[in-house]
């Protein structure tokens, strides 16, 4: 395979590809991808092709309960290469109850004029970031963290990369400025609305700060997100959700995206004039705006990319 495999078949004291992880810094995070039904690698790098891994495989309770995640002992052996197409979605339960969080960044609050953070419920699975993403109108991306979270363990969190899709169409047709959850809630909880990227990272809440997301559509890059830019951090997220009374024992946080999403909401010189062109109905103003805008379409490729939380790319296809 390319560069990021070069390392593969190598004693393990010596590790240096992009993507590298570093167990001995202040945060001790552990970087790693799922091959199998409870097996679980300990990722040392990564990049275009896959990841490095360190010998031995895991179960996800060691990977959670242990140190492995602040550990800088590698073992014995030598590094493995495993290219993305092999490695599963990590969640431990692609079924865990999923929360989204909204108007978390300021860049996106500007550009969609919201300025309250709430959250919400999600109802779907979550599915692979590299899987097909199925075409529907109105469809766009947002990139985002995605938190894992145990009740009673605010010491723990699992980070993700993630992929909120939403259907824009829904989610105008059905805004409530005096109760957005709702709207926000069937807008993202199609089948296939939430993908998650390949790698677990498994840290405390001080590794937020040091997280960014590149997001790309065609190889142009389209969303910047800078985790310590957000005005929610995973002690608050981990007390909301856990507060709720229909929270399990786990759940997964989709923590809001920032600016640079396709729907863009229109400026009040632009609400009088569709609302005036639509013979003063809101429901056609509405219609009329939503067809103005660009959004997902077949043959596109979205594409992620993250120096700890790793990339993915997935391309949009007719149903």
């Amino acid at each position: 395979l390319a560069a990021v495999f070069a390392t593969a078949g190598e004693p393990t004291t010596d590790v240096t590809a992009e993507g590298k992880q570093d167990m001995t810094d202040g945060f001790g995070y552990g970087v790693f991808c799922r091959t199998g039904p409870d097996e679980y690698r300990h990722v040392v790098s990564h990049g275009p092709e896959g990841v490095v891994v360190l010998p031995g495989i895991f179960s996800f309770n060691e990977v959670w309960n242990d140190d492995l995640a602040a550990s800088a002992s590698v073992g014995l052996g030598k590094l493995e290469a495993i290219s993305w197409s092999e490695l599963i979605n990590p969640l431990p339960d692609p079924q865990i109850d999923v929360w989204g969080y909204a108007m978390t960044y300021p860049e996106h609050r500007d550009e969609v004029q919201l300025n309250q953070s709430f959250y919400f419920r999600k109802f779907s699975n979550t599915v692979s970031a590299n899987d097909d993403i199925v075409f529907r109108p109105y469809l766009d991306y947002e990139a985002e963290v995605a938190l894992l979270m145990e009740r009673g363990r605010s010491d723990r969190f699992g980070y993700l990369l993630a992929n909120d899709l939403t259907d824009r169409g829904i989610q105008a047709r059905t805004f409530d400025p005096e109760n957005m959850g709702p709207g926000f809630s069937k807008a993202k909880s199609f089948e296939g609305a939430l993908h998650v990227g390949l790698l677990l990272v498994v840290s405390n809440g001080e590794l937020w700060e040091e997280l960014e997301i590149e997001l790309s559509v065609n190889g142009e890059r389209r969303q910047h997100l800078i985790a310590r830019d957000s005005f929610v951090r995973p002690g608050r997220i981990h007390t909301e959700i856990f507060s709720e009374d229909e929270a399990g024992g786990w759940a997964l946080a989709a923590t809001g995206t920032t600016g640079g999403v396709q729907f863009q909401s229109p400026t009040v010189l632009q609400k009088v004039g569709l609302i005036v062109a639509a013979g003063f109905s809101k429901e056609e103003a509405t219609e009329r705006w939503l067809e103005q805008l660009s959004f997902l379409k077949p043959a596109d490729t979205v594409e992620f990319k993250s120096t700890i939380l790793g990339r993915s790319s997935a391309t949009i296809v007719d149903n």
